[in-house]
């Protein structure tokens, strides 16, 4: 949904949906992806997340299927923070590289985050 007073938002849209496998294209008026696909346990790729997103809190939390990379373009995503639900990609088993913009709150967020994950590989361009 969209009016001319806000951008859409994709929170929870697909919030323990198991069968996805994949996602099309996020729009690039999409700003708040907290929870999107929150336990999608058969999502294993995901499109790059667009430079509008500002809020990505738990979005891959419990995809466990999750795997190859996820590039992640915005600059200014700083709310991915830990909290009682976990982080972006909580609860992912498989091995992931996250490429993020360098020198950009989201560098720094998913650094913080994710630094010590054996399974986590973060990766700026």
């Amino acid at each position: 949904m969209k009016n001319s007073n806000q951008l859409l938002v994709y929170v929870g849209t697909f919030y323990d949906c198991k069968n996805l496998i994949n996602v099309p294209e996020i729009p690039s008026t999409i700003t708040n992806m907290g929870h999107a696909f929150r336990e999608c346990t058969s999502l294993s790729e995901v499109p790059e997340i667009p430079d509008s997103v500002t809020n990505m809190e738990a979005t891959f939390y419990g995809c466990t299927s999750l795997m190859g990379s996820v590039k992640i373009n915005a600059k200014n995503c700083a709310y991915m923070t830990y909290n009682s639900f976990g982080t972006v990609f909580g609860g992912i088993t498989n091995q992931l590289t996250v490429q993020v913009p360098a020198n950009s709150v989201t560098y720094d967020t998913i650094y913080a985050l994710y630094k010590d994950s054996s399974n986590i590989t973060i990766e700026t361009f």
